[in-house]
C-alpha cells in the first residue's frame, strides 16, 4: 500500500474566467478543452501487449469531452469520470462487471497539486529495478522536450514505440516493471495524440499538462490496469481545466 501524503475530503478547481466561458451550477463549456477524438487508430501499438490500457483510456475520454457541458470542480469529474468508466464494456471487463469505485482523491490532489517533485517519488514507488527507473525518467523528460518542438504525430509515436521495444525486450526487468512501464507509455502514447488533436489556445499546446497524466497512470498502474486508467484520466482532466 503506498503512503498516502494529502488527506483532503474536497477541493475546488477555479477556472479562469477570463475567457468567455459558460460556468453554471459546476459545470464548464466544452469549447476550450480538449476535443473529442472519434479515431484513435494512428496511436495504437499492437506491439504492447498492454494496449489496450492506452485505447480504453482514449474511449473514456473521448466520451468524457463529448458531454455538452463539464464539471469544473474535483468531486463533480470524479464523478462524470467513473460514470462514463462504468458504462463503458471495454473498461468494464478488466473490473469483471463489478462498478468501479474511485478512491484516490488523495494522490490526485497531490500529482496536481505539486509544481515539482512528485515524480521521482511515484518513480520509484512504482519501478521496482533502478535501471528501469532512470530510463523511465528520461523517457519522459525526452518526450515532454519533443512535444513542444515536434509537430508531427508519427515522430513521437515512433520515439514512444521504440522505447517500448526496448522496455519488452530487456530480460533484466520483473514481469510487473514491464506491466507498469507499458501499461503507462500506452496511455501516454493515446495521451499525445488526444493533445496533438487538441485545438490549440493562443498556439500554446500547453504540453506541462501532461504529466500529470502521465504519473497519475504510473502510479496507478502499479496497482491495477483500471487504476491507471482511472487515475490518469481524472488527473488528465483536471490538468486541462485549471
Amino acid at each position: 500500500m503506498k503512503p498516502y501524503y494529502l488527506c483532503i475530503l474536497f477541493i475546488t478547481l477555479f477556472i479562469s474566467c477570463s475567457d468567455s466561458n459558460d460556468i453554471t451550477d459546476g459545470t464548464i463549456s466544452n469549447q476550450r478543452i480538449i476535443s473529442a477524438i472519434d479515431d484513435s487508430s494512428e496511436a495504437i501499438n499492437y506491439a504492447n501487449p498492454h494496449d489496450y490500457a492506452g485505447q480504453i483510456h482514449q474511449e473514456l475520454l473521448t466520451t468524457y469531452y463529448n458531454a455538452d457541458v463539464l464539471p469544473f470542480t474535483l468531486s463533480g469529474i470524479i464523478t462524470t469520470a467513473t460514470t462514463v468508466a462504468n458504462a463503458n464494456d471495454s473498461f468494464l471487463s478488466l473490473t469483471k462487471n463489478t462498478p468501479y469505485h474511485f478512491g484516490y482523491v488523495d494522490r490526485v490532489t497531490y500529482i496536481v497539486s505539486q509544481p515539482v517533485g512528485f515524480q521521482d517519488a511515484i518513480i520509484n514507488e512504482s519501478i521496482q529495478d533502478s535501471d528501469a527507473r532512470s530510463s523511465f525518467k528520461t523517457f519522459v523528460t525526452e518526450l515532454l522536450h519533443a512535444c513542444e518542438e515536434e509537430d508531427n504525430f508519427s515522430v513521437l509515436y515512433d520515439s514512444i514505440v521504440a522505447y517500448e521495444e526496448a522496455v519488452y525486450k530487456d530480460t533484466g526487468l520483473t514481469d510487473h516493471d514491464k506491466q507498469t512501464i507499458l501499461i503507462t507509455t500506452s496511455i501516454t502514447r493515446h495521451g499525445v495524440y488526444a493533445r496533438k488533436k487538441k485545438p490549440k489556445k493562443d498556439k500554446d499546446p500547453e504540453w506541462q499538462y501532461m504529466v500529470g497524466n502521465i504519473f497519475a497512470a504510473l502510479d496507478g498502474a502499479d496497482d491495477s490496469v483500471e487504476d491507471a486508467i482511472m487515475r490518469g484520466l481524472v488527473t488528465g482532466i483536471v490538468e486541462n481545466t485549471k
